[in-house]
């Protein structure tokens, strides 16, 4: 089966997805990262201001904001690198090279539930046909454009009747002739 302009279409739309995807991620690490930054000023107003020696209940508070700051950092981390690696893949699928790339990027998109599952869902899909996969190994380009050129109207203009010309608007109208006089 020849690499068709539905499989570019379906592809140049993964790219998309990776790209929107990606971009949220993104959004979703900055994010993050201004919630770290928050939690390590209240940590640090914790243990500067000797509130622990005056109520040592507050020691724990320390203790747990520490846990929250390293597992948040690591997760901070791992979404910088996941944005990253869609968005790449969403590039690398525009232009059908790095194929193996993109099935990873996709196989690590099912964490991401429900929204990373789908887009993972219809990569494998899309990638695990044949002629895609030539088209990636080879560079084929797709049959036909994936947009054919404009070619005029699609439907003629109904057909003119006949009908009288309309009076002129600009000329007054006169007034009808008077009745013959009556017997």
């Amino acid at each position: 089966m020849n690499f068709t302009v539905r499989d570019e279409d379906h592809i140049n739309m993964l790219a998309v997805c990776y790209w929107v995807f990606g971009g949220l991620g993104i959004f979703t690490s900055c994010g993050m990262t201004l919630y770290l930054v928050f939690a390590k000023a209240m940590r640090s107003q914790f243990q500067g201001g000797g509130a622990a020696e005056i109520m040592p209940e507050l020691e724990i508070i320390g203790t747990l904001s520490a846990v929250v700051l390293a597992f948040g950092s690591i997760m901070v981390v791992l979404g910088f690198i996941s944005a990253t690696m869609k968005i790449i893949a969403g590039f690398l699928l525009k232009k059908r090279k790095g194929y193996m790339f993109c099935l990873a990027t996709a196989g690590l998109s099912i964490c991401s539930m429900p929204m990373g599952t789908i887009l993972a869902v219809f990569t494998f899909a899309v990638l695990m046909r044949q002629q895609v996969l030539r088209a990636f190994r080879t560079g084929e380009v797709a049959v036909q454009p994936v947009y054919p050129a404009y070619q005029g109207p699609v439907l003629a203009a109904p057909p003119q009747a006949a009908t009288a010309p309309l009076p002129d608007p600009r000329v007054q109208a006169q007034a009808p002739p008077a009745p013959p006089p009556g017997p």
